[in-house]
């Protein structure tokens, strides 16, 4: 399956698994990685987790975690060293116009590269991978929760309790990786300039919802969240959604 855009429910899940804590304790600590791998194993059954940035076209992996020793790490690092990340269809999201959370999900089966498959997946018993696929500064960032083929629960069922979860993935990795990079807290002091309800749209831009979505959690009808947005971008000099997510995407934004 290619990225597909995040259409997310009506009220995303609050968090439904008590390894929460420990993932916002071990933001932007060496530790992040596998409390990570705690939430998506608690969610969809993962086994092996990898966290990758992407820029520029070539991913660098940021932390990866495993319940069965080193095997993430192993596969993370034939993914970056033999460069199948040019085979990955993950990738095809950067070619989007407006960027935006995505999703995917990836059997083995699907991988027709024979060497790929053996070195990333079948030599450490991976069957299958969730991929939460997050836009950020700059950068895109790749989490990769991945399911052996004993994992009891079903794909499809695995795929929607990650979907609940993706905006406070999403929030918690974008800061992670800002803390890795050494960034500094963006200077939201332009934000000011905006009244409530257009802040309130950026926030809901940032965090990957669409003008239906948005408009959903506003209360307003979808014309109206195109009004506040270019209200928005006028105020703050930007042409393009791509643009705001250059300027504000690698911070939290509360």
């Amino acid at each position: 399956m290619p990225p597909i855009p995040v259409n997310l429910p009506p009220r995303a899940a609050p968090g439904g698994t008590p390894y929460w804590p420990d993932l916002v304790e071990q933001i932007g600590r060496p530790g992040f990685a596998a409390a990570l791998l705690g939430v998506c194993r608690d969610v969809v059954g993962a086994s092996d987790l990898a966290l990758f940035v992407l820029r520029a076209g070539a991913p660098e992996l940021l932390g990866a975690a495993s319940l069965r020793g080193q095997a993430a790490q192993r596969c993370g690092r034939h993914y970056l060293r033999q460069a199948y990340y040019r085979l990955d269809t993950n990738l095809r999201v950067t070619d989007a116009a407006v960027p935006q959370l995505c999703m995917s999900r990836l059997h083995v089966a699907e991988l027709p590269d024979l060497g790929y498959r053996a070195a990333c997946y079948e030599s450490a018993g991976l069957a299958e991978r969730l991929s939460v696929l997050i836009p950020a500064a700059g950068a895109w960032l790749f989490v990769n929760a991945y399911r052996t083929a004993r994992c009891a629960t079903p794909a499809e069922a695995a795929f929607e309790h990650l979907r609940g979860q993706v905006p406070l993935i999403a929030a918690a990795v974008r800061r992670h990786a800002a803390l890795q990079s050494g960034g500094a807290e963006v200077d939201r002091s332009a934000l000011d300039a905006l009244s409530a309800r257009e802040r309130q749209v950026v926030q809901a831009i940032l965090e990957g919802l669409n003008a239906k979505e948005a408009a959903r959690r506003l209360g307003v009808a979808a014309t109206s969240i195109a009004t506040y947005r270019q209200r928005a971008f006028e105020k703050l000099g930007l042409r393009r959604q791509v643009e705001l997510f250059q300027r504000f995407g690698g911070s939290s934004h509360h």
